[in-house]
């Protein structure tokens, strides 16, 4: 609003448009983006917000200037915002968050324009393009930045996995410590969207524990489905009885703490165990379970 103040003598009045539309759209699709994402299987709470925060974001820009500049603005608003909306609530939570970064970045540039269009006196010759060298220059600083961050942010950091649960949403209580310590424990982190180791190797009739610590800033959980197993009841200290039942287990960590279960496998295989969460699987929560 600032910049509109300062330019708006110097706008004519197609560029004035043109900011205010530009604005509308790219506020209205990172935002879209952000709450499709946000509130996956309810597209009409994230497109009601989305091109809310797009029309009027267009509109502070465009009602500076006059009252056509203003609803092209909210015209480009509920535009930006109707897709974004229905973008994000469509692909993974990983390639939500590059969408995110790459309309932010649009978003913030759209202050570029104010260099770019301002008029100019009709008899000025187009002599040089000198004037793109300070919104070139400003781009890339902005990427170098969103790169440098990017890199910072993702940068492997390295996990204790033999760290025992030590939070409340673990499933210790009732138990010996002595027994605890005879279980063949396989321990998975996941971090990034990612499960760290994805392939774990047990031996048929033994009883094994796995402990899933999440890592991430969001829920995950583990599934392993028709796999012959008996689960171990954690409560009454009684092993299970061997069978040849397919079952479903199931292991939930809610984020920044840790889950375990505690199983025999009754039967030779190979089984696939991936996150049931929505997206999480497509964006690469999978991995292996070899039972010897």
């Amino acid at each position: 609003m600032i910049m509109v103040k300062v330019f708006r003598a110097r706008l004519e009045p197609m560029s004035f448009m043109m900011i205010s539309m530009y604005t509308g759209m790219s506020v209205g699709l990172t935002s879209g983006i952000l709450l499709g994402s946000k509130y996956q299987g309810d597209l009409f709470l994230s497109t009601a917000l989305s091109i809310g925060i797009g029309a009027f974001c267009g509109f502070l820009i465009g009602i500076f200037h006059s009252s056509l500049s203003a609803i092209e603005g909210i015209m480009a608003g509920l535009m930006g915002g109707m897709m974004g909306a229905m973008l994000g609530d469509m692909i993974p939570i990983t390639e939500t968050i590059k969408m995110i970064k790459i309309f932010m970045l649009l978003s913030i540039s759209s202050l570029f324009l104010f260099f770019i269009l301002p008029g100019r006196p009709s008899s000025q010759p187009f002599v040089t393009k000198k004037w793109l060298v300070k919104p070139l220059f400003i781009s890339i600083v902005y990427l170098t930045m969103f790169v440098s961050v990017e890199r910072l942010i993702s940068a492997p950091v390295s996990y204790d996995i033999t760290k025992p649960p030590n939070d409340s949403n673990s499933h210790t209580h009732g138990e010996d410590p002595n027994h605890l310590n005879d279980i063949p424990t396989k321990n998975i982190v996941t971090i990034n969207m990612h499960y760290q180791p994805s392939i774990l190797t047990v031996d048929k009739d033994i009883l094994t524990k796995i402990v899933l610590y999440n890592e991430d800033q969001i829920e995950h959980d583990i599934e392993i489905k028709n796999i012959a197993a008996d689960r171990f009841d954690n409560h009454s200290g009684q092993k299970p009885r061997t069978s040849s039942t397919k079952s479903t287990l199931h292991l939930h960590a809610d984020a920044n703490r840790s889950n375990q279960l505690e199983f025999v496998p009754t039967e030779s295989g190979v089984y696939e165990f991936y996150c049931t969460i929505p997206g999480h699987k497509e964006s690469g929560m999978s991995g292996t379970l070899i039972v010897n």
